[in-house]
């Protein structure tokens, strides 16, 4: 729960830089100090750093997509099988936000094939939720009997 609660905080942080090109282009009353291009570079940069803290949250919401899938597999309430396309998720996530921080060209390449995994795994997770639910005679066995 401490990483997505990370995650989430840094991806607010993350929203509200993205809202900083729009105040130095928009022609404040503190813009005035400074020229046409330097305006234009501050927001460029400003789009830049947006896109390292977006990286930054994946590699916390990844951790926390792998956390989850070990939960997965180790409760015998889900399917094994969901608890992998979960852990496939966590570690795409992992590998493109490595790649971006590090290689943000090559991260670039792996756009459209890296994205695959989330839908898969998180819909197979929230769609197993909400159409099979948990193993209820598994839950009910092991709070009647809990496994010492």
């Amino acid at each position: 729960m401490c990483l997505i609660l990370v995650a989430t905080a840094i991806e607010a942080a993350s929203l509200l830089n993205q809202l900083t090109p729009l105040v130095l282009l928009g022609g404040g009353r503190s813009t005035g100090a400074l020229a046409s291009s330097q305006l234009q570079a501050l927001a460029t940069v400003s789009a830049d750093v947006s896109t390292a803290g977006y990286d930054v949250y994946t590699v916390f919401y990844g951790l926390d997509l792998l956390i989850l899938s070990y939960l997965i597999l180790k409760s015998a309430f889900l399917p094994r099988a969901v608890g992998i396309l979960v852990a496939v998720d966590g570690l795409a996530y992992l590998i493109y936000a490595f790649t971006g921080l590090l290689s943000p060209g090559a991260a670039h390449h792996l756009v459209p094939w890296i994205q695959i995994p989330a839908p898969v795994g998180e819909g197979s997770l929230s769609l197993w939720l909400i159409v099979a639910g948990i193993n209820v005679a598994r839950w009910q066995q092991h709070t009647t009997h809990p496994a010492t």
